[in-house]
């Protein structure tokens, strides 16, 4: 997991026009969602080398309420490292890490979340990720334990089955 690149890539994040020119005059300004349904896990979202789907997106926050003027703004991004889910090792790390999850969930006695469609929403893609949010949290949450601890992120998931306790 989190293998080190060194390319830079450009990304594009759809906002609000007011969002837009605080990010351009104020370099140390950014504002990530925290929110139990977002996708990919906390944080900022950009699209990768596309301007317009950054737009788009934005417009459809428009369409539904939430944006007043849509806009993008572009970034240079070091992807550093980073959990690449286009590997394939990563997709069975994450499935590794769904199963430990589910067994700190139960053990906690905490139900596990699920995907949901939006209420209001037309689309039926289940756009409200909790469990997707959820098992990439725990994921980084593992990884930095790990790290915090000495052991290496990338030796596993025999590792991640070591650490995983370390999260009660």
């Amino acid at each position: 997991m989190y293998s080190t690149r060194s390319n830079l890539i450009l990304g594009f994040h759809g906002c609000e026009k007011a969002e837009q020119e605080k990010l351009i005059s104020d370099s140390s300004y950014i504002r990530t969602s925290n929110e139990f349904f977002d996708w990919l896990g906390h944080g900022m979202y950009f699209w990768e080398n596309n301007p317009r789907r950054g737009l788009l997106w934005a417009e459809q926050k428009k369409k539904a309420g939430t944006l007043k003027e849509p806009a993008v703004i572009g970034a240079v991004i070091d992807l550093g490292r980073c959990l690449d889910l286009l590997d394939s090792r990563n997709i069975e790390l994450l499935k590794t890490c769904y199963n430990l999850f589910k067994v700190d969930s139960e053990k906690l006695d905490k139900p596990i979340s699920i995907n949901e469609d939006h209420p209001v929403s037309e689309s039926r893609d289940k756009v409200l990720r909790y469990l997707d949010c959820a098992v990439i949290e725990y994921t980084h949450k593992l990884f930095t334990i790990c790290q915090n601890s000495g052991r290496n992120g990338n030796q596993g998931n025999l590792l991640l089955q070591n650490c995983s306790g370390e999260l009660r």
